[in-house]
């Protein structure tokens, strides 16, 4: 059963050649030494994959919670310029009263 589960690792690794080279392969105090240098790079990788995807999920998380915060002070300062301008519009319509106004 371990032989058979170590052949189908081999072919999964990328490893070529016909199956008699193969058997003699496996008896080899070298393949497993390839075999287990190969299982544990590709172990580092997943691993460094991993935190890299949860890295990249925090900072994702981040930059939508500084959107937010900027969208926020966008549309606070777009009503901050609407009222000016709506000031400014009651003020050209009605100039006598600008006086009083600016006394409220």
């Amino acid at each position: 059963m371990l032989a058979i589960t170590i052949v189908r690792l081999y072919y999964f690794l990328g490893f070529k050649m016909n199956d008699h080279e193969l058997r003699e392969c496996i008896m080899t105090d070298d393949f497993l030494k390839k075999l287990e240098e190969k299982v544990m790079a590709l172990l580092t990788e997943l691993e460094d994959l991993r935190f890299d995807v949860q890295q990249l999920k925090q900072e994702n998380s981040d930059l939508k919670v500084e959107k937010l915060h900027y969208t926020q002070r966008l549309q606070g300062l777009i009503s901050l310029l609407d009222s000016i301008d709506a000031e400014m519009e009651v003020s050209a319509a009605f100039p006598a009263h600008t006086d009083e106004l600016e006394a409220i």
